[in-house]
């Protein structure tokens, strides 16, 4: 006899992960509507923006948003070089997500690297660890990329490099930790007693227990690199000109910010909404893995 779902709530049918979007607060249903508005936008960039990003016309340079007297012609106005500003705040948000995704990616498999081996091995590997986690936490995660940068040069890459490098502690301190107490457990201890290697027992014992932690983390470290690349790019040392980049795009606007406050409203206003749908998703997913912890 099967068992009727119809009359089920919308987060209780169908596999777990269709499930996932339909789970959880308010707060994180949003944020998964925004994050992926985001990613539909960047991934159909040339079929909505209007104009092409890298056009410049000095005719049609500092033209006002529609609202404060513009035309539809380039509905968010123009900046200093008479390039369409909504064409590139919308190309500008494949560069946020690039940066953010391949960052966070690459800070993550550097961190639970060094996670996993400090807890699972402990003893030499633990220590140099920590010392590694030390010496990284030592400097100032901001700095240590502008001086980087200085050396090595900008580029979308570049930037990725660099923020994977300076924000992959995080995942090495609570992996380490998480880590240590998995692998006390007893199945851990049974499967060493029935001869499965260490990689076997990380890779089919340890992780999938520390998976939860890996994906809050990474949604943290994603919002912050996307707030870390545009302060890169604003400070000029981040994605360099012309790259739609929304740092640089409200670098280029101090220079008018007296008269077209727009110029960076705009487009800080964008990097707000883009770090709040991360931040709601990371928030919603901690409540759903630990609810009990957040009480």
């Amino acid at each position: 006899m099967s068992v009727r779902t119809t009359n089920l709530p919308l987060d209780q049918r169908g596999p777990r992960f269709l499930r996932l979007p339909f789970a959880g607060k308010f707060g994180f249903r949003l944020g998964i509507v925004m994050l992926t508005g985001f990613v539909l936008v960047a991934v159909f960039a040339p079929y909505i923006a209007p104009h092409d990003p890298y056009s410049q016309s000095l005719l049609a340079r500092l033209k006002p948003p529609v609202w404060a007297g513009g035309t539809w012609e380039h509905p968010l106005g123009t900046d200093g070089f008479g390039r369409d500003y909504l064409s590139r705040l919308i190309y500008g948000t494949r560069i946020s997500l690039i940066v953010g995704l391949g960052a966070a990616a690459l800070a993550m498999l550097i961190g639970t690297t060094l996670g996993v081996i400090a807890g699972v091995f402990g003893g030499a590997a633990n220590r140099i660890v920590s010392f590694i986690i030390s010496i990284r936490l030592a400097l100032p995660s901001l700095l240590l990329a502008l001086a980087i940068l200085q050396i090595a040069g900008s580029g979308v890459m570049v930037v990725v490099v660099v923020l994977a490098v300076t924000h992959w502690d995080r995942f090495a301190v609570v992996l380490r930790t998480a880590c240590r107490q998995v692998a006390g457990q007893d199945y851990v201890t049974r499967a060493r007693a029935m001869g499965a290697s260490e990689a076997r027992i990380v890779r089919t014992e340890i992780l999938p227990n520390v998976l939860s932690h890996i994906v809050i983390i990474f949604t943290f470290e994603m919002a912050q690199c996307i707030l870390a690349a545009a302060a890169l790019s604003f400070l000029g040392l981040g994605i360099q000109a012309p790259e739609p980049s929304w740092g640089l795009m409200m670098s280029e606007g101090r220079a008018f910010l007296v008269i077209n406050p727009w110029l960076i409203t705009i487009a800080g206003f964008a990097i707000m909404l883009l770090v709040l749908a991360v931040n709601l998703v990371g928030d919603g997913l901690r409540d759903l893995v630990v609810p009990k912890e957040r009480s």
